[in-house]
This record gives structure tokens, C-alpha cells and sequence, in this order.
């Protein structure tokens, strides 16, 4: 791999490829939100057959909570606008699901908690093990 920091589509269709199934970094669900990287990460989403696939349907969520988080930025909301865009019936039930969920926090109908966003492929378990808050998880 090139850049673990700074992922391109080579270096993330790599990680495909490969046997491990951890993360090449901690942040990597953070590294490859590039727009760059945007259409791969919903072709991914998408497509993808292994279990990586649910990584890349995290970060389409982490996208939204970086948007939320980021004073509602409006490069980031357009991109996030465009996605969405694609979304059709031919889409995964997970991307289906990750649409409504946008939609309905954008139009206020969801209220914004940043563990379930930024955590979305552990939130379910982090909910398990964690009788606190979302405020207590220094998240």
C-alpha cells in the first residue's frame, strides 16, 4: 500500500485483496473519506461480496457524521447529496437503509447522536457493553 493515510483506489482495492481483515490503521474508516474515494466507497457499499463490505457502508454513515459535525459543511452535504442520488432500488438494503436514515436527520425527523454515525458498524455492540450516555463515551 502507497498511502495508509491518504488513501486512492489503488491502495484501497488492495486492502480488498488482502487476507487480513483489520484495518490497516485505526483511523482508516477516517482516511479514506476523500471525494476522490467517494464513488468507490458506494460501488463498494454496493457490490462488495466479503465482509468487508460492511466497512464501506460504515463509512458512507461516518461521511454523514463528519458532515453533521463539521458545522454542516456544504462541500461535504454535496457530496453527501450526490450519493444519495444513487441510491435506487438495484441499491443494497443496508445503502437503502443509510438513505432513509440521512434523509430523515437532514429533515429533522432523527436526532443526531455522533456514537451511532461515527461508530455505525460497532454501535449495536458498543450499546452491549456500555450502560452510559452517548455524552460518557468521549466520543
Amino acid at each position: 500500500m502507497k498511502d495508509v493515510y491518504n488513501p486512492d483506489r489503488e491502495d484501497i482495492l488492495e486492502w480488498i485483496d488482502s487476507k487480513t481483515d483489520g484495518w490497516p490503521d485505526s483511523d482508516w474508516d477516517l482516511y479514506v473519506l476523500s471525494e476522490e474515494n467517494d464513488l468507490l466507497i458506494f460501488e463498494l457499499a454496493n457490490k462488495l461480496t466479503s465482509s468487508k463490505r460492511d466497512f464501506f457502508i460504515h463509512v458512507l454513515y461516518y461521511m454523514v457524521g463528519e458532515y453533521m459535525s463539521d458545522n454542516r459543511n456544504v462541500k461535504k452535504r454535496s457530496r453527501i447529496d450526490r450519493l444519495l442520488g444513487l441510491v435506487d432500488e438495484k441499491a443494497t438494503k443496508e445503502v437503502q437503509e443509510w438513505k432513509g436514515k440521512t434523509i430523515e436527520l437532514f429533515q429533522g425527523k432523527l436526532k443526531y447522536e455522533s456514537a451511532f454515525w461515527f461508530n455505525y458498524m460497532f454501535y449495536e455492540d458498543m450499546k452491549k457493553y456500555k450502560d452510559v450516555d452517548e455524552d460518557d463515551w468521549g466520543l
